[in-house]
């Protein structure tokens, strides 16, 4: 199998972004081109799209999204299985699938 490289080119000057940016990424040879402060600023939207999620996630431009989020000890969610989210009462969006429930126990 065939490793391909990725490169991965990190411009923090807004000006050199975009298609009217400076920076052709063709000519240099580059894959990906991201700014690091537009991707903080778009993780912080996606936060305050969600109340009370501690991470999300974008795939298939958008149409599917991952959401973490904490639970207390005594969340009723914990400890279910997932037939239990399948009743109407948590199902608060049309078209959330509940997939999984991680539980990390922290050792004090």
């Amino acid at each position: 199998m065939t490793q391909r490289i990725i490169r991965v080119a990190r411009i923090h000057d807004p000006a050199c972004l975009g298609a009217s940016g400076i920076i052709d990424k063709s000519l240099l040879r580059v894959d990906l081109v991201i700014s690091p402060e537009a991707e903080v600023a778009q993780a912080a939207v996606a936060l305050a799209r969600v109340p009370g999620a501690a991470d999300v996630l974008d795939f298939a431009g958008g149409r599917v999204r991952a959401v973490g989020a904490m639970l207390d000890e005594d969340s009723p969610m914990i400890g279910r299985p997932g037939r239990f989210f399948r009743d109407a009462e948590w199902r608060f969006y049309a078209g959330v699938l509940v997939c999984s429930i991680l539980v990390i126990a922290a050792v004090v």
